[in-house]
């Protein structure tokens, strides 16, 4: 990848994703210097150095060419590099990792699904491919049960089984000191504020506790295990 004078990464000859890249950065560029309609051509062809100005001859342009229809050539010709059945083969074979959080599973299979050309049928494809591609079989049911689930529906879902499942763990540590995920020391810290203090032994009593309201003993609460009337949560009243 060659530097540009714009301080902007050139993409070579059949590079689809840094072209996509460099797109992006240079239509930012000039509109944040306020580059006028005329001069548009002129510093594209400027940014892409070399490879821009090769381009030129075979695609049937010229430096008089219309800024709209100079970006749209070079775009065709980019993207017309893109083997689909590859990108394809990449996105329907892309896994959940065992420790992968699922917000980021769900973003790494919108960025692979760019180049896959499944156009509207993009945000279904990636709900099968999470509901295939997860490592939690008791989530993958639950999303298979529910009718017309769309990729916010089944992001939400995600996000709210990881948050009852960083829930659960924390009401079976029972704040006793014991080691618990750094995802929930904040839950944590904010349940103990609201509590009051308690000795660290079996029988200690935690009064007015967040979850169910009343005065128990530690690892008694009555929410456990209960759902939520109002919100469907799991492990509170």
């Amino acid at each position: 990848m060659a530097q540009c004078e714009l301080n902007m990464n050139v993409p070579t000859l059949g590079d689809v994703k840094n072209w996509k890249v460099f797109k992006m950065k240079f239509e930012i560029y000039i509109n944040a210097m306020g580059v006028k309609e005329d001069r548009k051509s002129a510093m594209l062809l400027f940014g892409m150095g070399e490879i821009g100005i090769e381009l030129l001859e075979p695609l049937k342009l010229s430096m008089q060419t219309e800024y709209s229809v100079l970006i749209q050539k070079f775009e065709e010709h980019f993207l017309s590099k893109v083997n689909l059945n590859f990108e394809r083969y990449i996105f329907f074979n892309t896994k959940m990792k065992p420790d992968q959080k699922f917000i980021d599973y769900i973003v790494g299979l919108q960025n692979k699904s760019k180049d896959c050309g499944f156009d509207n049928l993009r945000d279904s494809l990636i709900v099968t491919q999470l509901i295939c591609g997860m490592n939690n079989d008791v989530l993958r049911e639950k999303l298979l049960r529910e009718k017309d689930v769309d990729l916010t529906k089944a992001t939400e879902m995600c996000k709210l089984f990881e948050c009852n499942k960083a829930h659960l763990q924390v009401m079976k540590q029972g704040f006793s000191g014991e080691y618990v995920e750094e995802d929930t020391t904040v839950m944590i810290d904010m349940i103990k504020q609201d509590s009051h203090k308690y000795k660290d032994n079996t029988n200690s009593m935690i009064k007015g506790c967040r979850f169910c309201g009343y005065d128990h003993e530690v690892k008694r609460c009555p929410a456990y295990g209960k759902t939520c009337n109002n919100c469907g949560r799991l492990n509170h009243f």
